[in-house]
């Protein structure tokens, strides 16, 4: 959950604002294509960070609507976001990726099953780098740094693993004869 409380820290220090509105912005900018985070665990995140003295929350009513609670970072949270920075930044874990472990376990599959799911996996890689490759050039050009470099890493990696995924399909037909669709 470290990740979560960055960034929703990183989004009250940009301005105060409601857990919905932290959750729409998540959405909005499709955050959970790039980081683990989802809408329900923002709302966890904003009852963690508030139990944790890391924001303070201020009910308010800006219409007829139910009051709601605007929370900001205080002077604790500011400095459990430094920490956070610090972690990140100095204790990177190695990379990854879930699909290693099908690609571990085909050899129990039938051949001609593998290469399908192989080719389903070449698929899901492909859609994500075109997703990249669009949002990289349509929607991050105005953004700060640190939205366009991880937009980027983004990029530079999903090519590299579409690569590898074709390079494995090609190796994976070589050695279990199964012919091209």
């Amino acid at each position: 959950m470290l990740v979560v409380d960055l960034v929703v820290l990183g989004l009250l220090l940009d301005e105060p604002m409601n857990a919905y509105r932290l959750a729409q912005i998540v959405d909005e900018r499709q955050l959970g294509r790039l980081v683990k985070i989802s809408k329900p665990v923002v709302y966890k995140s904003c009852k963690r960070l508030s139990k944790g003295g890391y924001i303070d929350g201020e009910a308010r009513r800006e219409t007829e609507m139910p009051e709601m609670v605007v929370f900001t970072v205080n002077a604790s949270g500011r400095r459990h976001f430094t920490q956070l920075m610090i972690h990140f930044s100095s204790r990177i874990n190695p990379v990854h990726f879930e699909f290693n472990s099908f690609v571990w376990n085909l050899r129990h599959l039938e051949p001609a099953v593998g290469a399908e799911m192989l080719q389903a996996l070449h698929t899901e890689l492909d859609s994500w780098l075109n997703w990249v490759v669009v949002h990289e050039r349509e929607d991050v050009q105005g953004h700060d740094f640190g939205v366009r470099m991880v937009v980027k890493q983004y990029r530079m990696v999903l090519t590299a693993q579409v690569q590898w995924i074709q390079e494995a399909i090609a190796e994976h037909r070589q050695q279990t004869g199964v012919a091209k669709p």
